[in-house]
Order: C-alpha cells, then structure tokens, then sequence
C-alpha cells in the first residue's frame, strides 16, 4: 500500500507549490530594506519576495513591487508593505491576503493530518 503515502506527498507538495509565487520588489529611490524573515536587508536593485516579506522604505527613497499578475504598488517612506500571496489590483479586499494564508495553513495542517492518520491505519492493519 505505498499508494497512500505516495498521494499524500504529491497532494503537499501540490498545496505547497500552489500558493509558491515571488513578486519582484525594486529600490527605485534611496534606501530600501525588505524582511525574509530573518531581520531587515537592504534592496540593491531588484530581488524576489515571497508572501509574508514586508518593505519599508527610508526617507527620500521610493521602492516598485511588481506581482506575478503585472500589479504594480509604489512604496514610500513611513509605510511598511507586506506581500501578500493575492495581488492587491485583483481583490480590493485588504484581507484577502492573510485570509488566503490562512486557508493554506489549515489546508497544509489537514492534508498533513490526514496522511498521518493513513499511516498509523496502515501500520496498525499491517501484520
């Protein structure tokens, strides 16, 4: 019975790699600094951020975030822009991003939980 655990991996990965994008963020102006994760980094140029990265923006810079979709946001200073995994010029709801996250969380936790529960039946089944 490997089917199980075979479908299990490819439905994760596919829920993964569905809600996987990057949005391309540009310090068009002065300094810009994006956060990972993993504390504050300077932009030189152009990098990728992935959904949960936030910008912010020192005085007298600018920074573009251009999304997948081509949906372009300007950043100034004193604002802090967090990516989102929606772009915001196809939903106008300011939630619809955190609300997406969470729906992929809980999916993930119950695609996860499900394929645990097939496991332990299948070891308790087993002679």
């Amino acid at each position: 019975m490997r089917f199980v655990p075979a479908a299990a991996a490819f439905i994760i990965g596919t829920a993964i790699g569905g809600a996987a994008f990057a949005a391309t963020v540009t310090a068009t102006q002065g300094q810009v600094m994006i956060n990972r994760g993993q504390g504050y980094q300077l932009v030189v140029g152009s990098t990728k951020a992935d959904p949960g990265a936030t910008v912010i923006v020192n005085p007298g810079g600018s920074a573009e975030v251009v999304y997948p979709d081509g949906c372009k946001v300007t950043v100034e200073p004193f604002t802090v822009h967090a990516i989102n995994a929606k772009s915001p010029c196809t939903d106008k709801d300011a939630t619809a991003g955190s609300n997406n996250t969470l729906l992929y969380a809980v999916g993930g936790a119950a695609v996860v939980g499900g394929a645990a529960i097939a496991l332990l039946v299948k070891h308790a089944i087993s002679p």
